[in-house]
């Protein structure tokens, strides 16, 4: 589910398939996805809703 919801064409959905896939679990499989991912999103004040999230997970 975490990853159909992250190759989804609706943002805020592929934002939470991404966050999902950050957890322990799934981080080391997924990684590549979802940098990914982030690169694709925009920034600054159009950045995704909880996209920060996602982004300081990789980071950890």
């Amino acid at each position: 589910m975490l990853l159909r919801a992250a190759h989804s064409d609706v943002l805020p959905l592929q934002v939470e398939g991404a966050l999902g896939l950050t957890h322990d679990d799934q981080i080391d499989q997924h990684r590549d996805l979802v940098r990914d991912l982030v690169a694709s999103w925009p920034g600054g004040e159009d950045e995704p809703e909880r996209a920060w999230l996602v982004r300081h997970a990789l980071r950890a």
